[in-house]
């Protein structure tokens, strides 16, 4: 941790003026405002390990860390010092009365500018494990875990995630083009349901115009046909999300090789013990699968439907029968004057 005696004495002598003190009528630590920003996030991660070891003045020194973070602006924060602070931040048993909101927007918007580097990646897999105490946690966590799947520099490992055919092909990509597919694919991971709705189609439809309808469902399919061929599909969570995304996204304009990939991939083995992760994001992916199943011609897919239904029993998967009642009621309105 980045230390200095200068702000170990400004913090001791803050927090006794302090002591006893509803936190709402303390005044400002200007002192320690006007140091660097990784003397303010030494301070703030400090803070944390005071409290978490339950030394000092509990508001006094919440008071501290809310103060430090909340100055921060993402340009001037070393990534090095912010990673130490949510790594301090994943070592307690929750982040309930932290400041990791506005620690993870700080991140957020570091990534949005300078991707991922590797020492954030790690302080934000640190913290994870701690966001567990309110649902607000627990959605933050899912979120991250989603931002934190495009990262560039872990060796790709189909075995342990086969999504990785998607972020293989992504690093390879010039660097307009991969930023292009990663909003597409980052747009595909937000849904929650197994059908899409219409705000997400309605974007999902901008962004696949701005690649070309056409580049779209080629690639799509490739990557949905190579991961039909896998003997055995292992996904994380956040793998999971992505192929839910690419299921939907390649839903939105079929074709045979798509249709046949969707097929290969709803008969293929999936590990479902504890050791691989399997979640409701997981059910969802399932019933997306479903959900294309669903649209295909015929009935055709009826028996691969019900397979899965017999194989995935909690899952939102729902009866082909019903999607298919629903994609003609949609058509038949269409055509309605």
């Amino acid at each position: 941790m980045y230390r200095t005696p200068l702000w170990h004495d400004l913090l001791d002598r803050y927090l006794e003026s302090i002591r006893g003190k509803p936190s709402s009528t303390a005044p400002e630590p200007v002192e320690l405002l006007a140091l660097s920003p990784a003397e303010r996030l030494a301070i703030a991660t400090e803070a944390v390990a005071m409290q978490q070891g339950r030394t000092g003045d509990y508001l006094g020194l919440s008071h501290v860390e809310r103060a430090m973070i909340q100055s921060l602006v993402p340009d001037e924060t070393p990534t090095e010092a912010l990673a130490t602070y949510l790594a301090m931040l994943g070592g307690g048993s929750g982040i309930c009365g932290h400041e990791w909101r506005a620690g993870w927007d700080l991140a957020r918007r570091k990534i949005t500018r300078a991707g991922i580097e590797p020492a954030l990646y790690d302080g934000l897999r640190a913290m994870q494990p701690a966001m567990t105490s309110h649902q607000s946690d627990k959605n933050a966590r899912i979120a991250i875990d989603r931002a934190l799947w495009f990262e560039a520099h872990v060796p790709v490992d189909l075995d342990a995630c086969a999504s990785g055919v998607v972020k293989r092909d992504l690093r390879a990509m010039p660097r307009q083009e991969r930023k292009a597919w990663e909003r597409l694919v980052a747009h595909g991971m937000v849904g929650t349901h197994a059908e899409p709705k219409p705000t997400w189609q309605k974007k999902a439809d901008a962004l696949i115009d701005k690649l070309g309808r056409e580049t779209v469902q080629h690639r799509v399919s490739a990557w949905l046909s190579e991961l039909g061929v896998r003997p055995v599909l292992r996904f994380e969570p956040a793998g999971a999300d992505v192929l839910r995304g690419l299921v939907w996204i390649g839903a939105t304009h079929r074709g045979d090789k798509f249709d046949a990939a969707v097929v290969r991939i709803a008969d293929r083995t999936w590990p479902r013990a504890k050791a691989d992760h399997w979640s409701p994001r997981h059910d969802r992916l399932v019933g997306a699968l479903a959900y294309a199943l669903g649209l295909q011609p015929n009935g055709i897919a009826v028996p691969v439907v019900r397979a899965l239904a017999a194989r995935f029993r909690r899952t939102t998967a729902r009866d082909i029968r019903s999607n298919e009642s629903s994609r003609l009621t949609r058509r038949r309105r269409a055509h309605e004057p």
